[in-house]
């Protein structure tokens, strides 16, 4: 799904061309070490494959804050976002779920045009992107429309989507996780239904206009009109064409846009690591457990006192901490 730039755009502004131009060879090693090192760590995306290829899972459901922080390392620099649930519910949820499962882990900057939007949010990975696509129709993955209650102002973040009839009105639609980043002004989006679900600050977007923008538009954008209403038409139509960016993910990617600027990881910050299992410590109730089984069967006592052994043990359990935070307040009584 693609936000094309309204037609009042005038091309593609390269405030960031000397940088484009002067990169090369070096640029694409840069980006093609930080790839390697991110697939020699192990990916998080793989971890957590099974849940994101089912958006209706209770992982994928899981409710956000009201307001949560997302780190994104990215090989241009480091940038904090800060995502709002009142703005947009169903968006906040889904951003929250896909950062935390891994999903935009060596993501790329796929669409990076100065003055207008840097988009991202497509997986590397074709298998979980055909869950995402929306054409496929994947139940769980299609989030539900919403109202525009905050302005798609620079630095605002908001998910790119087709643009479809809903009651007899064109609006955007078929929001699933590509998300963009408004480098400019663009409340022209707003009464279009480009609903913002959360923000970047003026110290992050400094490192957002870092991101390489050698490409200009995505292809489909620049095919999808005519000369000459086109406002990329003297500019670089140079980037992917989305078919072949959901069909083949990274791999596409990574041999004909080498220098590509990506993420490396994107983290809840304050939020506890997503685990498979029960978020509470075990050890000390096993070395309880097994402590008294050996004092019992090594000692031989006998049953009035494994009766009184019984009750000493019981309030321990009773008090049995189900989370990390009741565990500490525990050991400090």
């Amino acid at each position: 799904s693609l936000v094309s730039a309204p037609s009042s755009q005038v091309g593609i502004k390269e405030s960031n061309s000397g940088r484009a131009g002067s990169l090369g060879a070096e640029r694409s090693s840069q980006v093609r070490a930080s790839t390697l090192r991110l697939r020699g760590a192990g990916s998080s995306t793989e971890n957590h494959k099974q849940e994101l290829l089912d958006p209706t899972c209770p992982a994928m459901q899981r409710k956000a804050p009201e307001e949560f922080q997302v780190q994104f390392r990215t090989t241009a620099g480091d940038f904090t976002a800060v995502f709002y649930r009142e703005w947009s519910p169903h968006g906040a949820d889904r951003i929250f779920n896909l950062v935390r499962l891994g999903f935009f882990e060596g993501a790329r900057f796929y669409r990076v045009v100065p003055g207008w939007v840097v988009q991202f949010g497509v997986n590397g990975d074709p298998e979980i992107n055909s869950v995402y696509n929306y054409l496929n129709d994947v139940p769980g993955a299609i989030l539900p429309n919403e109202k525009v209650k905050a302005s798609n102002v620079r630095g605002a973040i908001s998910f790119s989507s087709a643009y479809g009839e809903v009651n007899g009105k064109l609006t955007a639609v078929n929001r699933t996780s590509e998300l963009y980043i408004n480098f400019e002004n663009n409340s022209r989006l707003d009464p279009m239904g480009f609903a913002p679900v959360g923000f970047v600050d003026d110290a992050g977007m400094k490192v957002v206009d870092l991101l390489y923008s050698g490409y200009g538009e995505m292809q489909d954008v620049c095919a999808d009109r005519n000369a000459s209403s086109n406002p990329n038409r003297d500019s670089n139509c140079k980037g992917p064409w989305e078919g072949r960016l959901y069909k083949e993910g990274n791999r596409y990617l990574e041999s004909e846009f080498p220098k590509m600027d990506l993420i490396l990881q994107a983290e809840v910050l304050g939020a506890e690591p997503t685990k498979n299992n029960h978020d509470w410590p075990w050890a000390p109730v096993v070395l309880v457990l097994v402590g008294a089984l050996l004092l019992l069967g090594l000692s031989g006592i006998h049953a009035k006192e494994a009766a009184s052994l019984k009750q000493w043990i019981r309030p321990i359990f009773a008090r049995t901490p189900k989370t990390t935070e009741q565990f500490k307040e525990l050991q400090e009584q």
